[in-house]
């Protein structure tokens, strides 16, 4: 098995047929944003859904980035 960190998160995705909700924050400092607005532009099955000021390790803390999770998964 090869580590998740030796990986490009962009490489892998594009080997996904089904609908993605990608979920990123534009202030994450561990992981850039920008590949993950490539790939969404790129690929018709991936939806970016950007979050502001919750970094990394924020985002699953919050109502609203629970509720775009869940919305997405009932309307898939």
């Amino acid at each position: 098995m090869i580590p998740l960190e030796t990986q490009n998160p962009a490489e892998l995705i594009r080997g996904i047929k089904n609908r993605v909700l990608l979920i990123h924050d534009v202030d994450d400092q561990a992981t850039p944003n920008e590949p993950s607005r490539k790939v969404a532009e790129q690929l018709k099955n991936i939806e970016l859904f950007e979050t502001k000021a919750l970094g990394h390790s924020q985002l699953l803390k919050k109502k609203r980035v629970v509720k775009k999770s869940l919305d997405y998964i009932k309307n898939t």
